[in-house]
C-alpha cells in the first residue's frame, strides 16, 4: 500500500519552528507537518517521506532545514 502525505497547517504555537534543533525526532516533523505517527512510520518505511532522514540505530531524525524548506519557512541565520 503506498501511504500518501497530505500536508496540513500546523496550529499557531504548537511548535515554535524558529527555535529547532539541527534535527528533530520524526515525531516532532510528522507534527510539524500535520501527518499523524503511523503515517510518518510508514512514510520512512516505503522511503516516501519528503525530506532525508538519518538513522541512527533504531531512532529516525529529520534535518530541520529541509523540513522547514518543504514548508516554505527559511531557517534562522545564527
Amino acid at each position: 500500500m503506498k501511504t500518501q502525505l497530505a500536508l496540513v497547517e500546523a496550529q499557531p504555537g504548537d511548535i515554535d519552528l524558529t527555535r529547532l534543533p539541527p534535527t528533530v525526532d520524526i515525531l516532532t516533523a510528522a507534527r510539524i507537518l500535520g501527518v499523524g505517527r503511523t503515517v510518518a512510520y510508514e512514510l520512512v518505511r516505503e522511503g516516501a517521506w519528503p525530506t532525508p532522514v538519518i538513522h541512527v540505530g533504531r531512532k529516525i531524525r529529520v534535518p530541520t532545514a529541509p523540513l522547514l524548506g518543504l514548508l516554505g519557512v527559511r531557517p534562522p541565520v545564527a
